[in-house]
């Protein structure tokens, strides 16, 4: 491994949603560690909350260009915006177990909105707590550069839609999901994951393909 994002999680996260002021020292931080290691670079990102139907993320985008790196997934505990926005997408994907087609493919679309409109990097653990259409998604993250993350934490949400995403000829990211320090750079699940779909390494960065970020 030559180079660690950090990556935390975004402004409208419950207890630990990041701030200006957060980001700011983060960044302080990394360059003071960069310039103390020559052997692993440090680089920042943030993970923005897909908030709506409309793909609208947390991020304010004055941010964009200080940022080395964008992600975006969908998480559940947000602090409240508008209520038309939790009842439909907030709430539905995150604390029912509807089966809905229509929503599968309105989530869909929201992700497909949020690359078109923001310069997104990653898309973080896809397919967890939100169900989406594999060949759509994953053509338009293929087309526009954005990575799929393979997840140690949840590599089970994705793996059914890696056929797939091999097809439409999409990159690939390690991501730890380590909420610890000590499971940083950790991933059993998704090596196990990588050989049983031959996932070509020079597909994958963090294994043999260097980042190549969009324009912010």
């Amino acid at each position: 491994m030559t180079t660690l994002a950090t990556c935390d999680h975004s402004f409208r996260s419950y207890f630990v949603g990041a701030t200006r002021e957060k980001l700011k020292s983060q960044r302080k931080e990394i360059e003071s560690l960069n310039l103390k290691n020559q052997r692993l670079k440090g680089i920042q990102s943030i993970e923005a909350n897909i908030l709506n139907f409309e793909g609208e993320i947390d991020v304010p985008g004055d941010l964009f260009s200080s940022l080395d790196m964008l992600s975006l997934g969908f998480h559940r505990f947000v602090t409240k915006g508008d209520g038309r926005d939790r009842k439909a997408f907030i709430l539905k994907n995150g604390w029912t177990k509807a089966n809905d087609p229509n929503l599968t493919k309105l989530n869909t679309q929201a992700f497909i909105k949020a690359m078109e409109r923001y310069p997104v990097d990653v898309l973080c653990h896809i397919g967890h707590r939100t169900k989406v259409e594999p060949k759509p998604l994953f053509e338009c993250a293929a087309s526009l550069g954005v990575h799929i993350e393979l997840n140690e934490k949840h590599i089970e949400t994705l793996e059914p839609m890696i056929e797939e995403a091999l097809r439409c000829g999409v990159k690939f990211i390690l991501g730890s999901d380590a909420h610890k320090a000590q499971k940083i750079g950790v991933f059993d699940r998704v090596s196990q994951v990588v050989e049983k779909y031959k996932i070509p390494y020079d597909k994958i960065v963090g294994v043999d393909l260097e980042l190549n970020v969009r324009k912010k």
